[in-house]
């Protein structure tokens, strides 16, 4: 039998309403006060062909699901009421907070996800808080008169921040998409693509990351332009730079969720058989193409082991997103085994381990063919849809063997089973 460890992991969104002629949808946070516009599938024509580099080329990007879009900026009242604290450089409650980074964002999301309220809630992607800014139209103005009425951007806003949704909304009913503080969104900068695009979230690493909008403190029109682009390190923060969230609905479930308990080790029994592991065209690691036999049977654990489990044997959780029913992370290959080694000395009837490479790739796949054993976004928490998270197991959709985040909650390639080889079966 084996049990499934995540040995690293590392790593919001809210939208509501469309004005645009069809009426507002609108829906509140009743904790946080937090109003959002739902915003519909589209399609715009992003960047420019002349210009700045950063904004090239022009290419044409299609949202294909709607999303719900902070109608504001995200408040000083309303970061101090989930993080205890209020960072900014100009106090006031209804004021855009500021001086908070990326990685300070995406604390401040997951504790509001923590809350396992109706939505997930996260950045919007880059393409995702142009689309909205934009409205339906063309760039946004750039132009001195329509700024003022629009924008708290240079001359007007007196070197200072200002309450939030005290300038004229776009025609989607969302305020501030320009000026008063830049907003950061969750890609990473990098090279616009040359052709078309659905639903493009960035590339997956890089140095800085992208924020929109510009701020009180630029008095040049062309800053606050709708396709501006900036960036800055994860890590840094300015008291020109906040943020909006987006949110999606959480996904109903239906009758009693199969989740592990702190205790309870589930298993899948796996059938002896052989497929083809690597690849012919990948890297120097998956080459050559070979046939694997597994000649025996055995079991795997049906979800990755839990920060709730680890801390019953270890009596202790060393995880970077704590969460009883997250996976436990941050354990080396030389913590699993002594985790491992405690199981084994209760004597229960039954030897474990972490499974072979060979094993688990047989088990992952599952009888199926192909990079991936069904539809990642369904069966994965992975890069474009984590929000920068692990999440509790089980809450993903089963793949064909009954396991639940075989791929996805931890890099594939930082990740094992433990194993327990050897179970009897009746």
């Amino acid at each position: 039998m084996f049990l499934r460890f995540a040995i690293l992991t590392v790593p919001l969104f809210l939208a509501t309403g469309y004005t645009g002629g069809q009426g507002a949808a609108r829906a509140e946070d009743a904790d946080l006060r937090m109003e959002f516009v739902s915003i519909p599938p589209g399609e715009f024509v992003r960047g420019l062909d002349t210009g700045a580099y950063r904004e090239k080329p022009a290419h044409r990007v299609r949202i294909s699901r709607s999303f719900e879009l902070g109608k504001y900026e995200v408040t000083q009242a309303q970061w101090e009421s989930v993080m205890g604290q209020n960072p900014s450089h100009f106090r006031a409650a209804d004021r855009p907070v500021e001086r908070v980074s990326w990685t300070d964002a995406q604390a401040f999301i997951r504790r509001l996800n923590e809350r396992q309220g109706s939505y997930a809630y996260r950045l919007p992607t880059e393409a995702e808080w142009e689309y909205a800014s934009r409205a339906g139209g063309a760039e946004a103005d750039d132009d001195a008169k329509a700024l003022d009425a629009a924008a708290w951007c240079g001359n007007n806003a007196l070197g200072q921040t200002h309450a939030v949704g005290t300038k004229k909304p776009n025609a989607w009913g969302l305020h501030d998409m320009q000026g008063n503080v830049w907003e950061w969104v969750q890609d990473w900068f990098g090279s616009y693509p040359a052709g078309e695009v659905t639903d493009p979230r960035g590339p997956a690493s890089g140095e800085g990351r992208v924020f929109h909008g510009g701020s009180w403190a630029h008095g040049y029109p062309s800053l606050c332009r709708t396709g501006y682009r900036n960036q800055a390190a994860p890590d840094k923060s300015y008291f020109v730079v906040g943020f909006r969230l987006a949110r999606t609905p959480r996904a109903p479930v239906a009758g009693k969720v199969d989740r592990p308990s702190a205790h309870e080790l589930k298993f899948v029994n796996i059938p002896a058989g052989r497929f083809a592991m690597g690849r012919e065209d990948g890297d120097g690691r998956e080459y050559p193409v070979r046939e694997v036999r597994i000649t025996r049977p055995f079991e795997l654990g049906k979800y990755e082991v839990t920060q709730a489990q680890w801390r019953a044997v270890m009596g202790a959780d060393p995880a970077a997103f704590k969460g009883a029913g997250r996976p436990v992370e941050q354990v080396s290959w030389d913590d699993v085994q002594r985790f491992i080694q405690k199981l084994n000395e209760r004597n229960d009837g039954y030897r474990y381990r972490l499974p072979s490479e060979a094993e688990w790739e047989y088990a992952c796949r599952a009888g199926s063919t192909g990079d991936f054993a069904g539809d990642l976004d369904a069966m994965a928490w992975y890069h474009n849809n984590s929000g920068g998270e692990t999440h509790p197991s089980a809450s993903r959709r089963r793949m064909h063997g009954g396991f639940t985040t075989c791929t996805g909650t931890c890099s594939s390639g930082w990740r094992t089973g433990t194993a327990l080889p050897g179970r009897p079966r009746g």
